[in-house]
């Protein structure tokens, strides 16, 4: 029996997502490791029989607490966005953790000494980064890479561990006392919370996402919807859309609160904020792009608030 195993985690919606997880798979050593996928979408059998193991976990356990999901920045020299909703998509820690629990379990269970994390979206280049892993984990109980050599965020989709050392919260799924950390001690993003508690649980290794960098190749599925949001400004009590155009060749972007109406084009890669009024004043938005309606919202008290709370923009002056 083989003592290293390398597992894959997926949620897969789209044919694109799942013909990259299975250029993902295809990357992978079979010779000197076991392969398990663990998914939160169903997998053709085909991508299924190229591993040893096929997980399905029908609960996909996501949450909108905006207390759990990080800010997004956006910076130029006429302003500052930050706000936790620029991104649609909901805190998902809880769905990678349910999966980090059950490959855990199997793993121990079967008598796994090492296990290895690759995220589907990663294609690897260079099979002996497993080979190295597997050294670096005679001396350490975890290896991860941060995100730059200056950086101490960890990089969430390659990292491994011995099993041995797991610790409790990865191993055993506790949404309960996993909120409860992560809100206590400001362990946002998800990165923070794992890179904690495997620094409480045994001796870490973190090593410069540049020694990869040639040797992985990510590629992250952006979704039209992770490019807008509104913003509040302090300084003069407005409300702001932001709209960045991420993928298309040109946009035309439009937006309407209660009477006012505004449009523009923008190319790919440009944005644009466009005041929208008192936030106290306005009571219905709605953003069309290319003239098909995007998202249309009553503007409720509660709306506000959060706005005001995690969704704020500066706006500098430009110069003369």
């Amino acid at each position: 029996m083989k003592n290293d195993l390398i597992f894959v985690t997926a949620y897969c919606p789209t044919q694109e997502q799942i013909d990259r997880l299975s250029e993902c798979i295809d990357s992978l050593p079979n010779d000197e490791f076991d392969i398990a996928l663990i998914s939160h979408s169903h997998i053709p059998l085909n991508i299924q029989k190229k591993c040893q193991y096929y997980i399905y976990d029908h609960l996909n356990d996501l949450s909108d607490d905006e207390e759990l999901r990080h800010f997004e920045y956006h910076y130029s020299k006429n302003h500052i966005l930050k706000s936790k909703l620029l991104k649609k998509t909901p805190f998902y820690g809880f769905s990678i953790y349910r999966m980090f629990s059950a490959i855990s379990k199997l793993a121990e269970n079967y008598g796994y000494q090492r296990i290895y994390h690759v995220e589907y979206d990663y294609v690897i280049k260079d099979k002996s980064i497993f080979t190295n892993h597997k050294n670096f984990l005679q001396e350490f109980d975890s290896v991860f890479y941060k995100i730059d050599k200056d950086h101490e965020m960890i990089l969430g989709g390659l990292k491994s561990f011995n099993v041995d050392k797991l610790p409790y919260l990865f191993k055993n799924y506790d949404k309960e006392k996993m909120t409860k950390i992560i809100k206590d001690q400001n362990l946002i993003p998800l990165e923070n919370f794992t890179k904690k508690i495997f620094s409480d649980a045994g001796d870490v290794l973190l090593i410069s996402n540049s020694l990869i960098r040639e040797r992985v190749e990510i590629k992250k599925f952006t979704s039209q919807e992770l490019n807008w949001c509104y913003c509040y400004n302090e300084l003069d009590d407005n409300l702001y859309l932001f709209y960045l155009n991420m993928i298309n060749g040109l946009e035309l972007i439009g937006v309407k609160a209660d009477n006012f109406y505004s449009e523009q084009n923008l190319t790919k890669n440009n944005y644009c904020i466009q005041p929208l009024g008192n936030i106290n004043e306005v009571n219905r938005l709605s953003l069309f792009r290319n003239k098909t309606i995007v998202s249309e919202i009553d503007i409720t008290e509660e709306l506000r608030q959060k706005i005001k709370k995690y969704s704020l923009i500066e706006i500098f002056k430009k110069d003369n």
